[in-house]
């Protein structure tokens, strides 16, 4: 598996807005099925999301 400093920035995009879709679906099955198990998943996934956006971040600090 590559890092996220091995990955093209159209991948880590890509990733981002496959990420936001996700979120988006389990936020909805969390309020049509509530229980204890949504915010761990959402965590996860917003902690990933985070990391892509630090990598890209980092990225356009150094292009400067």
């Amino acid at each position: 598996m590559k890092l996220l400093n091995e990955r093209a920035r159209e991948e880590l995009e890509a990733a981002l807005r496959q990420l936001d879709e996700i979120i988006e679906h389990v936020m909805h099955d969390m309020e049509k099925t509530p229980g204890p198990g949504w915010e761990p998943i959402l965590d996860l996934f917003r902690h990933d999301r985070t990391k892509i956006e630090r990598e890209l971040k980092r990225r356009e600090t150094h292009l400067q």
